[in-house]
């Protein structure tokens, strides 16, 4: 290519130059060198000649031989006719040469042009045969060049034809309607319907096409100029441009630059397309593409079997693996560089319809797998975000900021994995079936994310976060050092430092998982929460209604949209000074009732609403007073205000210890009370009280027995019956009978329901003395 076209019209230069020389130069060509003389001229023939030779030389070796088997030199119009010329341009060395050959030639004096009107033959690098002059023996790359209709000015000394123009060259062929050369600046331009095939530099390569609406050769520059419009094609690559441009390197094609350029690469089972404001093909070894760019406006799409990836871009730069062996070249690694834009949709199968991906950032790079048709990564070297856009009404949109992204591809372009740094996500509220409404929108931050897919399906299945996780879900917030969602259960799974709280109350933990649909969780480690009043508190309850429950646990369990709650392990429950203890404490709160389990201990602060001040402190300075209970079991119903405790049960009050089988203990149902009623116990009972001394007497204690004992709160009145119940009072001896009641207060005891008398005191218990 680089050296056909001025050869071409080269040649004709020659040709007409040295009519030319032997026009002015008739008469002494005729006296030197004179042919044998031919017959008769014509009337309208100045002169003649039959296998006529002229040869130019420089001193040292031929330059030019010119032969024809006739010329005529004709007056009128005048000119000088040749007929089977023959043309040599001997190069520089000697040894090879370029041959012209053409039936019929004339020079016009009027206007000094010289026209061939029937066909054109040249061969180029014919190598000279001392022993057969007229033998041709091909070199190198050789050309050959067929045309017609050749005009020659020798003023201007430019050659043109309208004409088809055919040409073989050692690397391919072409074809073009009209040529215009110009020797001085050695620039060859070609008119019209330029087609240009270069071949494969082995058998194993592939051919390159290129046309053109007109093209131009500069020789000095080693460029081929294509112009308005330009198509190149190799094997499965089409490229459809503007004007561009074509540099060449010792006749190959090293780089292509056009505008407005589209390409496609088709291959069974996947279609490239790229496109550019601005496009740039860089090819290397066996004309094998290297790289392509694109700038302003660029563009990247890939459809496959599995589905479609566009790529828009400010610039992008296609790095291509020259597989040599194979003789082609595999597209390696696409940089998108300024305004990136990557767009996935995934091939819907079935009743699977994967989400479509959009991916945003400055600097997007994609790496292919083994073979150039299957994406491997893809990541971002700066700051950007990814959106999971539904295809299915029940799933939920999803978006992703991080300072870098990673994304790992499986087989077929199926998304694996996805990571992330100094993340944020945002997943859309699903919508509540049968209404309008939708769940709350979920939030989260983390330094680090890892998203895992379904190869097959598309869906993610887990996502992983870790360093500072945050959470938020409408009023629900989280916090933990790591955290995992399992796609497919709804679960969120917090690890280190996990804390959740909503305005409901709040729970902290070595770890949790929680249900993200109802609000369901499991806590385990170090478990510590707290749960707000309800806004229309329930009086009479055992705990304090109107204020917060506080417990701690080594594992906390929620159920039925965390209507039930489990403790378990240490499990400790209180409100202010009232506090329940236990292995293990459910709390239904639909029913209404609380279940402690093992090593069960109560604690309860007698007091009335009625006893505090606004800032909630005490009127008096009576000390508190406690109910303790401890017990193997505890169930407590709200509904009727009943705590019962079985397996060795022990009371303790300040003034007296109460040991049973059983208790039951009922707590007041007025508004303005919360503590304990009355309280029944049963099962080989024992109570024993004591009393403060009086002017120096020794302490008072009683000690009763019996089956059953029915303690009342407010007249501190208790009633022993069943197993011949007994008294032994430390001043008064021992009463027994089938019933025994005594009121604390005022020393009174009634047996058998008659009120008695001892004989050698009064029952009824002194004033106190005033201090």
């Amino acid at each position: 290519m680089r050296r056909f076209g001025w050869l071409l019209l080269a040649a004709v230069f020659l040709l007409s130059g040295s009519i030319g020389y032997l026009y002015w130069k008739q008469k002494l060509l005729q006296t030197a060198n004179a042919p044998a003389r031919p017959g008769q001229m014509t009337a309208n023939t100045t002169g003649q000649a039959k296998d006529w030779c002229w040869a130019q030389n420089d001193g040292k070796r031929t330059v030019t031989e010119v032969c024809a088997q006739d010329m005529k030199q004709v007056e009128n119009p005048p000119r000088v006719e040749l007929e089977h010329v023959t043309l040599k341009i001997f190069h520089k060395g000697g040894t090879t040469f370029d041959l012209v050959k053409c039936d019929h030639a004339e020079l016009r004096m009027q206007d000094s042009i010289l026209f061939s009107e029937g066909a054109v033959d040249m061969t180029l690098g014919v190598k000279v045969n001392p022993d057969k002059p007229e033998e041709i023996i091909p070199s190198g790359r050789m050309l050959k060049i067929k045309s017609s209709g050749v005009r020659f000015d020798t003023q201007a000394q430019t050659a043109t034809t309208d004409r088809l123009t055919h040409f073989d060259f050692d690397r391919g062929f072409g074809q073009a309607v009209g040529a215009v050369y110009d020797p001085g600046i050695h620039q060859i331009s070609l008119k019209s319907q330029v087609l240009i095939h270069w071949k494969a530099a082995t058998p194993q390569g592939k051919d390159m096409e290129v046309e053109a609406g007109e093209a131009v050769y500069l020789e000095s520059e080693s460029k081929v100029l294509l112009r308005p419009w330009a198509k190149m094609k190799r094997d499965t690559m089409t490229m459809n441009a503007g004007p561009s441009v074509v540099t060449l390197e010792k006749g190959n094609i090293q780089l292509v630059e056009a505008e407005k350029a589209t390409g496609v690469d088709k291959l069974p089972t996947r279609e490239l397309t790229y496109a550019a404001d601005k496009l740039q093909m860089i090819f290397g070894k066996q004309n094998l593409i290297e790289r392509i760019t694109g700038e302003a406006n660029a563009s990247l799409a890939a459809h496959s079997v599995t589905g479609d990836t566009n790529v828009t871009t400010d610039r992008i730069d296609l790095h291509f693996t020259l597989l040599e062996k194979e003789k082609q070249s595999q597209l390696a690694i696409a940089m998108a560089h300024g305004n990136t834009i990557v767009t996935s949709k995934p091939l819907a199968t079935g009743t699977n319809f994967p989400p479509n991906r959009i991916l945003k950032s400055e600097v997007v790079e994609m790496k292919m797998r083994a073979g150039g048709e299957e994406i491997e990564s893809v990541q971002t070297h700066t700051p950007g975000e990814i959106e999971f856009i539904p295809n299915k009404p029940a799933d939920r949109y999803r978006r992703m900021n991080g300072d870098r992204i990673y994304l790992d591809y499986a087989l077929k372009n199926q998304l694996e994995t996805f990571r992330g740094t100094k993340v944020n996500t945002f997943t859309k509220g699903e919508p509540k079936k049968g209404t309008k409404e939708a769940t709350p929108d979920v939030t989260t931050t983390s330094g680090e994310l890892l998203a895992k897919f379904d190869p097959k399906t598309g869906q993610m299945q887990t996502l992983e976060q870790w360093t500072d996780f945050r959470y938020k879900e409408g009023t629900r917030e989280a916090r933990a050092t790591k955290a995992r969602m399992e796609q497919a259960q709804n679960m969120v799974f917090l690890d280190g430092k996990a804390n959740i709280w909503d305005p409901t109350g709040a729970t902290t933990a070595d770890k949790i998982a929680m249900d993200q649909k109802s609000g369901d969780m499991v806590a385990e480690g170090n478990v510590t929460s707290t749960r707000q009043p309800e806004a229309k508190p329930k009086p009479g309850s055992m705990l304090e209604p109107g204020e917060p429950t506080q417990a701690t646990a080594q594992k906390m369990t929620t159920r039925d949209k965390r209507d039930k709650v489990l403790y378990e392990g240490k499990a400790v429950m209180w409100q202010s000074s009232n506090r329940i203890e236990a292995d293990r404490i459910d709390i239904d709160r639909k029913k209404q009732e609380l279940v402690a389990k093992g090593s069960v201990l109560s604690q309860f602060l007698d007091k009335s609403k009625d006893d505090k001040l606004k800032d909630g402190k005490s009127k008096t300075s009576t000390p508190p007073v406690y109910t303790v209970v401890r017990a193997m079991d505890m169930t407590y119903s709200d509904v009727d205000k009943l705590a019962h405790y079985t397996q060795s049960v022990v009371l303790d009050r300040p003034d007296m210890n109460v040991k049973s089988d059983e208790l039951r203990a009922w707590f007041n149902k007025t508004e303005k009370e919360t503590q304990l009623d009355h309280a029944l116990a049963e099962g080989t009972v024992r109570i024993y009280q004591t009393s403060l001394p009086v002017k120096g007497a020794a302490a008072r204690t009683r000690t009763s027995t019996g089956n059953t004992a029915l303690y009342e709160v407010a007249e501190e009145k208790v009633t022993m019956e069943g197993g011949n119940p007994m008294l032994v009072d430390s001043l008064h001896g021992t009463t027994k009978g089938q019933k025994l009641t005594w009121f604390s207060a005022d020393d009174r005891l009634l047996v058998d329901g008659v009120l008695t008398q001892r004989a050698l005191s009064t029952l009824k218990r002194k004033a106190k003395t005033k201090k």
